[in-house]
């Protein structure tokens, strides 16, 4: 379910996003649409594009997968499994970017939560 979020002006002069390319910044802020009310989100590629980028044809599910990844590796988002193996992100820094009202509760576990979040003791960011 899309909700509604707000881009603060600094936003574009960050260097935490400038490091990003045009397309992951444009994707990172789509994930704010995407993610739960606790920066939290299924890390399936499939969703992400037809939720993010439904008439885009140049953008395809392996271009998201790159992306989620250019995101990774620069600190943006998390990349993890549940102890039951699904997919997840985390969106790092969340309450910096978003400011959430009456936050719904997330249905998902956090990155950060239990030290042993994928199952081996380390969190998955390879995923």
């Amino acid at each position: 379910m899309s909700r509604i979020r707000s881009i603060k002006p600094e936003f574009f002069s960050s260097l935490d996003v400038v490091c990003l390319t045009e397309r992951a910044r444009l994707m990172f802020i789509g994930l704010w649409t995407y993610a739960d009310d606790s920066g939290r989100g299924l890390d399936e590629p499939r969703l992400i594009k037809a939720a993010l980028f439904p008439l885009d044809d140049g953008i395809t599910v392996k271009v998201i997968n790159r992306l989620m990844g250019e995101l990774a590796g620069k600190g943006r988002i998390v990349r993890y499994h549940d102890p039951d193996g699904l997919p997840l992100f985390e969106i790092t820094k969340w309450s910096k970017h978003q400011r959430i009202d009456r936050p719904s509760p997330s249905k998902y576990r956090g990155a950060f939560d239990d030290i042993s979040t994928n199952g081996h003791g380390h969190i998955d960011e390879d995923s």
